[in-house]
């Protein structure tokens, strides 16, 4: 639930399996894309069935058990260095549950913030009709890292329905992540 959440404001449109029982462990070789939780006690089982293209992570120790070998390559390196950095420094900060479950929560929207905020300015209306200019939206950005992150993050279900959304909503509609992204440009300017 936490990892689904953490996509906020995209949401995962394939399978998702918080807590899959024993009997249907062997789901995981299905050739979709996933996210399962298994309890650890199947670990043994699980580690012996033919899975393509897998990332596992043990969330108790916080640890890889099988990689695909881009997990380094996929975000744009600066900005996963962020989050990274407020992730380990809020870590270290006494909190209560609630700060910290805000802190994570602020964390990632900022992160989306910083390679799709400003997707507003490529939202054309034509009448009563809204259409994402999406080669525009990419070529907007000046960090080519970001450029080449986009070039794949757009080709998903979660991109593709985020556009569906948009082009669906009126233009004065404003949820929490515009709220955020009007936060976020109001920050910059003070500091400029």
């Amino acid at each position: 639930h936490g990892i689904a959440a953490l996509l906020y404001p995209f949401t995962w449109q394939h399978t998702f399996i918080p807590v899959l029982p024993k009997v249907m462990v062997d789901i995981v070789c299905s050739p979709t894309p996933f996210v399962v939780g298994v309890q650890r006690q199947f670990l043994e089982q699980l580690q012996e069935l033919p899975i393509e293209e897998c990332l596992m992570v043990d969330l108790h120790s916080g640890t890889f058990l099988k990689t695909v070998g881009d997990e380094h390559d996929i975000l744009p390196h600066k900005l996963y260095k962020e989050l990274l950095n407020a992730l380990q420094n809020q870590r270290q900060a006494n909190q209560s549950s609630q700060e910290l479950n805000d802190m994570v929560t602020n964390t990632f929207v900022l992160f989306f913030i910083k390679i799709v905020g400003h997707y507003s300015a490529h939202l054309k209306q034509n009448g009563n009709e809204t259409t994402f200019q999406e080669r525009q939206f990419r070529k907007s950005v000046t960090s080519k890292s970001i450029r080449r992150f986009l070039k794949t993050f757009m080709v998903t279900q979660m991109f593709s329905l985020f556009v569906q959304e948009l082009q669906g909503q009126p233009c004065s509609q404003e949820g929490f992540f515009e709220q955020k992204i009007k936060e976020h440009q109001e920050n910059r300017n003070k500091v400029k």
